[in-house]
């Protein structure tokens, strides 16, 4: 009649083989999907934040200049109103 082979069941054992690889496999590409975006999320974050500390130190910068200004100011005025109450003496 016909000459195709009897159907022969696949033993438990290497289906759990096969599923226990599968499962492997799995989780080590999740892992290390995690890992590159782990990796990707601290390259970007690290890009910010030098970009953001130089505008905070070009900042800083601007006001301890404005600052020294300031403060020369009030120092040259209390010195001329210091030496004119000695001069008054």
């Amino acid at each position: 009649m016909s000459d195709s082979k009897p159907y022969k069941p696949v033993p438990d054992e290497e289906l759990i083989g096969v599923l226990i690889m599968n499962a492997t496999t799995i989780l080590c590409i999740l892992l290390l999907s995690l890992s590159i975006a782990m990796t990707l999320f601290w390259l970007v974050r690290s890009i910010i934040d030098t970009v953001e500390e130089h505008k905070r130190d070009k900042r800083n910068a601007e006001w301890d200049a404005e600052h020294k200004k300031l403060c020369e100011k009030r120092d040259a005025e209390y010195h001329a109103a210091r030496m004119k109450e000695l001069e008054n003496k």
